[in-house]
């Protein structure tokens, strides 16, 4: 038993022995597939020459390809040609020696058939120092340059060097030291000595980005937006805007810029002076000459969202008589294209440059209902209902318009007259329907009197409501000759609720204006309850106005409403919101009162009285009399004032010249005015 136990344990031994024995060389050296060897120079990644001085050393770097690809199989030596010249140690470390030629050979230790040589030079002397005549430069995106490198050193040294770029994604640098700006940002350019003495020298690149113009929009008449592709500080003094009104004319114009804001330097928002406030159709050119892309400036078109508009329009024919009428599209921009629908038996339409022209003889009297539809070059349509009267000498034909007022708190009321056509022309009307009772100009009877009548002298109806809603009145037309002879007429009337807006213009002392203007202009150009409101204050500022609910455009300023409308000192606010409802609305100029009181003329005992003379700051009106309102600044006022006078019993035409300087800052303020007589001429 214990003999048999021996015999395994060998056994075991015996095959343990087996597994862990090395295999045969040459199925190893079988197994290793040595490729290629390379060589190349650690500074200037040169693979066929190496310059380096005399006691200088430079590293070689050696590649293997080999499968497998382990450290073991990448081994190699190095061995000088020439070691009187140069030394190389096993690390690939190559020392200069003398100066003279030698060639490294590099060779795989697995396989020292592959092998790569480098050439070597070594010269006597070593460079001594490298350097730029710049510090800094900067390359807009994708531009090109080279900064030359100064070698120093005594006579006959290498002045091959080694380049780098710190950031090759922002530059990079060619074996010539040729510099390309990759993309936005800052690299170090760095020039190495290629023989071994470490000397080099650096200088800086700045690559500015290339940016561009990418969008513009006009806001509003005072607001335009711009963006770029990339960020950029801009400032007012960069830009220039510039507009015409022709597309194929040239910009004559220039905007005055008040101020450009930004919040990332990429979408910017430009003010321009009330002066140079931009009109719908203008076309706006923007220009940056300081961008450093290719696209430095845009245009673009102000052009607000395109209008629905609808209208109403009677045309009035005889039976079987030629005739005419011609409809247009009236607040096209450009030319329009119009068709009409449903026209009555005899009649034809052409249409000849945007104009819509309607001719032939009716065949049937009566009431036809046309509609004209059309839009214009920007979009903007139109449909207009057309009521085609047809009268004869027999028969009456009569419509109506639709009456829209707009109601306040107390009543509104309009003169409104009818179109009627056929019978002798002249007639009379009578209200017949009158649920409401808003027709105020009627007798018991339902006759209308007298007291409104159209240049015809026909009849017209005067309508007083008081309250928003929808009416309707039916008059009856009897013709004046033969009463016989009549057609009954509905008028439509629809009556809004207003919007009542009041409120105090303020100077920025926070006291009330005593000459200002409020003009409201409606942002919906087809409102059919008023599309413009205006009011002027009363001496303490205060001002009310009714108008139909909406969105407005507010333009405010100091003086009557044509001065406050001119006016840089102007304050506009667009798209401003007005509901059903009374609603307070101050408004501060950025304006302070200048008074200049009546002086005395101290030579003739008279009292001078100003309260005429028209005031102007560099050839500009700025107002009248004694009280101004004026930005803060410096001003050199001047006025003319021309009088009849009489002097030692005879009449003189005199000129007066008034001179006030006046610096206003952060209040309101009083000055003093100087008159000089500039001519006086005998009045005859």
């Amino acid at each position: 038993m214990k003999r048999n136990t021996k015999i395994i344990a060998l056994v075991m031994a015996i095959a343990l022995a087996l597994t862990m024995a090395p295999a045969d060389s040459a199925d190893a050296a079988k197994k290793v597939n040595v490729k290629k060897v390379t060589v190349k120079n650690s500074i200037t990644k040169d693979s066929k020459n190496v310059v380096i001085a005399k006691g200088k050393s430079i590293k070689l770097l050696s590649e293997v390809k080999v499968t497998p690809s382990k450290a073991a199989n990448k081994k190699v030596k190095f061995k000088s040609s020439n070691t009187k010249v140069a030394t190389v140690n096993k690390k690939g470390v190559v020392k200069g020696v003398s100066d003279g030629k030698a060639k490294i050979t590099v060779a795989s230790e697995k396989n020292s058939k592959k092998k790569a040589t480098i050439n070597v030079k070594v010269v006597k002397n070593a460079v001594k120092r490298v350097s730029f005549a710049v510090k800094e430069i900067t390359l807009d995106e994708g531009k090109s340059t080279t900064v030359a490198a100064k070698v120093e050193g005594k006579a006959g040294v290498s002045k091959i060097l080694a380049w780098k770029s710190s950031n090759e994604k922002v530059a990079l640098v060619n074996s010539k030291g040729k510099v390309t700006a990759v993309a936005g940002g800052t690299a170090t350019i760095t020039a190495t000595a290629a023989d071994g003495s470490r000397k080099k020298a650096t200088y800086k690149v700045k690559v500015t980005d290339k940016v561009n113009f990418v969008s513009a929009k006009v806001v509003n008449p005072t607001t335009i937006t711009f963006a770029l592709d990339k960020p950029m500080v801009l400032t007012a003094d960069l830009l220039s805007i510039l507009r015409k009104v022709n597309c194929n004319g040239q910009y004559m114009n220039t905007l005055v810029i008040t101020d450009v804001t930004t919040t990332d330097n990429i979408n910017y928002t430009i003010h321009v002076d009330n002066l140079s406030a931009v009109n719908e159709g203008d076309y706006v050119r923007i220009e940056c000459p300081s961008l450093t892309g290719d696209k430095k400036y845009i245009e673009v078109s102000y052009a607000e969202s395109t209008t629905a508009y609808t209208g109403e329009v009677i045309s009035k024919w005889m039976q079987n008589e030629y005739g005419t009428d011609t409809f247009s599209f009236d607040e096209e921009v450009g030319y329009s294209k119009l068709s009409i629908s449903n026209l009555p038996a005899g009649l034809v339409a052409v249409v000849k440059d945007g104009t819509l022209i309607v001719q032939g003889k009716p065949s049937a009297t009566g009431v036809v209902t046309s509609t004209i539809t059309g839009c214009d070059e920007l979009g903007n349509s139109i449909t207009k209902t057309v009521k085609f009267i047809v009268g004869s000498r027999t028969v009456m034909v009569g419509a109506s318009e639709t009456v829209n007022l707009l109601f306040d708190s107390q009543s509104v009321g309009e003169i409104h007259g009818v179109t009627v056509v056929g019978g002798s022309g002249s007639y009379q009307l009578k209200v017949i329907e009158d649920k409401n009772n808003i027709v105020s100009n009627k007798a018991a009877s339902g006759n209308l009197t007298n007291n409104y009548l159209d240049d015809y002298g026909n009849q017209m109806v005067n309508i007083r409501v008081y309250g928003a809603g929808d009416y309707t009145i039916t008059v009856r037309a009897i013709d004046k000759v033969d009463s016989k002879k009549t057609c009954d007429i509905v008028i439509p009337v629809k009556v809004a609720q207003c919007a009542s807006i009041s409120g105090t213009i303020k100077d920025a002392s926070g006291n009330g204006i005593s000459a200002a203007a409020i003009y409201f202009a409606n942002k919906d150009k087809n409102a059919k309850f008023g599309k413009i409101f205006y009011a002027q204050v009363d001496e303490k500022g205060q001002y009310k106005v009714n108008l139909a609910p909406g969105n407005y455009d507010v333009i405010c300023g100091a003086g009557n409403l044509l001065e406050a409308l001119v006016s840089n000192d102007a304050k506009y606010m667009f798209n401003q919101s007005f509901a059903e409802h009374n609603s307070t609305y101050d408004i501060t100029l950025p304006v302070y009162k200048v008074f200049i009181p009546n002086g005395r003329d101290t030579v003739i005992g008279e009292a001078i009285e100003i309260d005429g003379v028209e005031w102007y700051s560099n050839n500009e009106y700025v107002g009248m009399g004694n009280t101004l309102y004026l930005k803060p600044g410096t001003y050199q006022l001047e006025g003319i004032e021309e009088i009849i006078r009489t002097i030692d019993v005879k009449d003189y035409y005199l000129q007066y010249k008034y001179n006030v300087t006046v610096t206003v800052t952060n209040s309101n303020v009083e000055a003093q005015f100087t008159r000089t007589e500039i001519s006086r001429t005998a009045y005859e």
